[in-house]
């Protein structure tokens, strides 16, 4: 096996997973539809520059999300009630692209180790780049539904073209790009299943307790806790 047959699916995996990865402050969390119904995550324990690194599955690049802001009296969109409905209609044949461009990049190691490099991965290159511009051709004609500027696609569409990589990840991108209208923890109260919405209680709590684990500021986090967990009251 050539060392080029090796690394260069591993530095396209990596290079994915890269893009894929988002910093969460403190009081951020991620809705993604799922399903039946929404999700919520937190990230991971491990922490850069004072943020959480979230990690998505990088197996299901169809599904949005939404980085949201829950801390009290903040002002930002976040979630909203008939939004998303129309949004992921909007991002599904996007999505379905994304789909088709991760199980192109899990085919490249089998082809380059099973065929060898040339004709073959040639093909699953040309594939690849097809499946981009299409996405970013309904990105394009679709661009006033997803509130993106003709300046934000053109950001997208060249990180898109110059690292083939970054392509499956327009839904995610558009999405947080995108964003959602409202209060985010009404809208969980609202559209999150029971099990899910427990979740949500939990990781709130959790991160409130831990910011004002300081004796001298837990008046502050019950304070913020009293403010909050009402909103996620059905």
């Amino acid at each position: 096996m050539a060392p080029a047959e090796f690394w260069f699916p591993v530095g396209a995996a990596a290079l994915y997973l890269y893009d894929s990865a988002r910093l969460l402050w403190q009081n951020e969390l991620v809705f993604q539809p799922a399903r039946r119904g929404w999700q919520v995550l937190g990230g991971t324990e491990l922490r850069l520059a004072g943020r959480r690194v979230f990690l998505p599955n990088p197996l299901l690049p169809h599904r949005p999300q939404f980085i949201v802001r829950w801390s009290q009296g903040d002002a930002i969109a976040s979630a909203g009630a008939e939004v998303p409905a129309a949004l992921l209609r909007v991002l599904r044949p996007i999505a379905v692209l994304n789909i088709l461009q991760v199980l192109l990049l899990l085919a490249l190691p089998a082809a380059l180790w099973g065929l060898g490099t040339g004709l073959v991965a040639l093909a699953v290159f040309f594939l690849f780049y097809v499946l981009t511009l299409a996405a970013l051709g309904l990105a394009w004609q679709r661009r006033a539904a997803l509130r993106l500027p003709a300046r934000d696609y053109w950001a997208l569409a060249l990180d898109a073209l110059l690292c083939a990589p970054f392509a499956p990840n327009l839904t995610r991108k558009l999405a947080m790009r995108h964003g959602l209208d409202g209060e985010p923890l009404r809208f969980a109260a609202r559209h999150f299943d029971d099990a899910m919405l427990v979740r949500t209680r939990i990781l709130v709590e959790a991160r409130v307790r831990e910011e004002y684990a300081d004796p001298d500021a837990a008046a502050r986090g019950a304070a913020i806790l009293t403010n909050v967990l009402p909103r996620l009251m059905r």
